[in-house]
């Protein structure tokens, strides 16, 4: 109901993933939290139809000195 009543908000939406309930992968999950934290995904934007573009990066990119 939180999801719902709340616009489909971040907080309520990865709890409710995060429960198991799902039956999805606690690294899928992760993943999807962190595609939804890098893009601002929130409220309406979860269920809008539009297709999310999702970038895979398997870089590690050294820190300047």
């Amino acid at each position: 109901l939180e999801i719902v009543a709340g616009n489909w908000g971040y907080d309520a939406v990865l709890r409710y993933l995060k429960t198991d309930l799902t039956g999805q992968q606690r690294d899928e999950i992760d993943s999807l939290e962190n595609y939804v934290l890098a893009h601002g995904i929130r409220g309406g934007r979860w269920t809008d139809g539009q297709r999310w573009a999702y970038t895979l990066r398997y870089t590690l990119e050294e820190e300047e000195a």
